[in-house]
């Protein structure tokens, strides 16, 4: 395991700010448009002329005290100013890539714009890591958000190492990952039990979004370990943000001069 891992992170009082507070649980709710930190950084960018169109983000419903909060916070509100609000990067860190299990590696801008139905840890600790990971992939460098949230960089990629680890105990984000397309793929072996119509109703799931598949399916999905590997593998593929599982929230670093990312996407990083 790597020495990242093992290292403790030491909390600091200014971790208990307002606003780093908000962003800690940032990902605990599921609606992302009409999000009060959402809303509040499309209003600060607004001001200065520069929205997102095409992306689901409106300064509507900006509470007044939390665009306080957030212009006390230099280094957030520089960043929501910036080009790079908004933009995922290309990859992660190196530093976590060991965490992706199986080189089951989705990219920031895959991770952040993908639907998943609030399917993430519920502990306090978990919602926090998790919240680094949505931070980065909305664009915020490692130096920034150690700024923002008065760590350091080893401190936030602790965290994000965490975080990684999290969503690979959610077996709903290890089917999507393996990016497989189960309109063509073999069927679960371990589903002998159920009806023919309950079949069609999971695969059709399956296929529309792995994150709307119930938490004991999803793991009887999994059961099998040759059909796990099957599905990393040689399963037939797809890109990871289809149609049906997709949400608009940030753009690619590619196109943050020009367009939002069309829909047909790299399957695989790393």
């Amino acid at each position: 395991m790597p020495t990242l891992k093992r290292q403790r992170v030491t909390r600091k009082m200014a971790q208990y700010d307002p606003i780093v507070t908000v962003l800690k649980l940032f990902p605990s709710t599921t609606a992302w448009k009409g999000h009060s930190f959402v809303s509040a950084m499309a209003a600060l960018r607004e001001v200065s002329g520069k929205t997102f169109p095409d992306l689901e983000v409106s300064p509507a419903s900006a509470p007044e005290i939390l665009i306080t909060k957030i212009e006390g916070n230099i280094s957030l509100l520089r960043w929501m100013e910036s080009e790079q609000c908004l933009v995922s990067p290309p990859k992660w860190p190196k530093e976590i890539l060991p965490a992706f299990s199986r080189r089951l590696i989705p990219s920031p801008y895959e991770f952040i714009n993908v639907n998943m139905k609030q399917k993430r840890g519920t502990k306090t600790r978990q919602i926090e890591c998790h919240a680094y990971l949505t931070m980065y992939a909305m664009g915020m460098d490692l130096d920034t958000l150690a700024a923002v949230m008065d760590e350091s960089v080893y401190s936030v990629l602790t965290r994000m190492y965490e975080g990684v680890e999290y969503l690979f105990k959610i077996p709903q984000f290890v089917i999507w990952a393996t990016a497989t397309d189960f309109r063509r793929a073999n069927i679960p072996p371990r589903l002998g039990h159920m009806h023919v119509l309950e079949k069609l109703a999971l695969v059709a799931k399956l296929a529309e979004n792995p994150f709307t598949v119930p938490d004991d399916l999803a793991d009887l999905v999994l059961e099998s370990p040759p059909y796990l590997t099957y599905l990393v593998y040689s399963s037939p593929k797809q890109p990871r943000l289809t149609r049906t599982c997709r949400k608009r929230r940030t753009r690619e670093r590619y196109y943050a001069t020009t367009e939002p990312s069309p829909d047909s996407e790299t399957t695989h990083s790393g």
